[in-house]
């Protein structure tokens, strides 16, 4: 991740720019480009510089230089960004748009599942005061940045590349399609790009690392080429947990819902995809996260999720009946369910079970059977163990039983404390 050190360069940057200080923003790109060991930010900032002052032939070389060099260093994100700027200047993209889909499409042999950006942090040997000095011609100072900016990035080839998401996993003519649509978006100071509560209708790769989760805590700042917008795309649709807040000059690449419908007609199964990376990416946060999954080796949790099946149940379902027999182990994914106690007289909604949640322990790992009925409330999806594989399953991961053991023990008292808990004289029998 970028050092906020090189975070206030560039804010510096663009300060000067916006204050029509040209010569101070030169001066503090060419004092630094020698102090970072990648310099291809700051080159990037003397092409917006060179476009202001209509030097626009000098700025498309160097995003062109950029496009290629961000693609084949492993920051795909940052390299459609300079290709959209190039395409704003009528630069020549189709080749730049062929190497980015080759090297980026499905399938692609330089691509690394595993693999994570490259550091750009600069350290801290870094000038933030490069625009002090004697009155120089603002001509003179173009001349020595484009100079300076005219050596092409010397790149090895390219391998071992991190995917990009959701774009990754796209075949070439589809990849192709969807970033010749991407829109390329700045923020102003503390932007909402997107707020808490809001279900996405659109997708988002973060390119500056300066947006946020939040307003002030630079602590959750997102990487370069983070994908916000999943949660529109999933059944049912989710909120954002938190406002997504830019920075002045923050940056981002967006694929809007026009382009969405208009990406489903050419290719039919362009929305299911995403769907499908949503559900994915909500698995992956799952087996993170989820108490289910966090005490079992990081390498084995794919395994205990692969013993599970993925079951869809439509509204008034009534999945498990009080008194009867758990037919599993049940891990809501999509939708919600009510867990309801009934007696002869009454019955009561003890809790309403949401996606994340377990249940159907009591009947599988002690001798009472289950204490309410399970009715689902819309139509979801869940994982499903079912009883007769509990035991072998367990035996291989022996923290699914301490697991359900002690959710059986907590719900048994939840149980008796709401029923117990509630006047049931002035519950109408009716």
């Amino acid at each position: 991740m970028d050092s906020l050190k090189l975070v206030e360069l560039i804010a510096r940057i663009d300060a000067a720019l916006a204050a029509d200080r040209p010569v101070d923003a030169t001066r503090l790109v060419l004092s630094n480009l020698g102090r970072i060991a990648d310099p291809m930010p700051l080159k990037e900032w003397a092409a917006r510089i060179l476009v202001d002052e209509d030097r626009r032939d000098a700025a498309r070389d160097i995003l062109e230089d950029a496009s290629r060099h961000w693609a084949r260093r492993g920051h795909p994100a940052r390299s459609l960004a300079a290709l959209c700027r190039l395409e704003n200047l009528d630069g020549d993209v189709d080749p730049l748009y062929e190497l980015f889909t080759e090297l980026y499409r499905a399938g692609s042999d330089a691509l690394d599942p595993t693999a994570r950006h490259a550091s750009l942090d600069p350290g801290d040997d870094l000038d933030l005061d490069g625009s002090d000095g004697p009155k120089v011609r603002i001509d003179d100072c173009l001349d020595r940045l484009i100079e300076a900016c005219s050596t092409d990035a010397a790149d090895a080839d390219p391998a071992g590349l991190p995917p990009m998401p959701l774009l990754s996993q796209m075949p070439r003519d589809a990849l192709d399609a969807t970033i010749r649509r991407l829109a390329l978006w700045t923020g102003d100071a503390l932007a909402p790009l997107m707020e808490a509560g809001q279900v996405p209708n659109l997708l988002v790769w973060t390119v500056t690392p300066d947006i946020t989760l939040g307003e002030t805590d630079p602590t959750y700042r997102l990487p370069s080429g983070s994908l916000i917008g999943l949660g529109g795309f999933t059944r049912p649709k989710r909120g954002l947990p938190e406002d997504v807040v830019a920075r002045h000059g923050s940056e981002a690449l967006m694929l809007g819902t026009s382009d969405i419908d208009a990406l489903d007609d050419e290719f039919p199964t362009y929305r299911e995809r995403i769907e499908h990376l949503a559900g994915h990416a909500f698995m992956g946060a799952l087996m993170e996260r989820h108490g289910l999954f966090q005490a079992i080796p990081a390498d084995r949790r794919r395994d205990l999720l692969g013993a599970f099946d993925g079951i869809e149940l439509d509204a008034d379902t009534r999945l498990i009946e009080q008194d009867g027999r758990s037919p599993g182990l049940f891990l809501m994914i999509e939708g919600s369910a009510d867990m309801v106690r009934r007696d002869e007289d009454w019955e009561i909604t003890i809790e309403t079970l949401e996606p994340g949640d377990v249940f159907g322990e009591i009947g599988i790992v002690s001798e009472r059977p289950p204490q309410a009925d399970i009715i689902i409330n819309e139509p979801s999806r869940l994982l499903f163990l079912p009883e007769g594989q509990f035991d072998a399953t367990a035996a291989d991961f022996p923290t699914l039983a301490k697991y359900t053991v002690k959710l059986a023990q907590r719900r048994l008292e939840d149980v008796a404390s709401t029923v117990s808990g509630t006047d049931l004289s002035e519950i109408s029998e009716d």
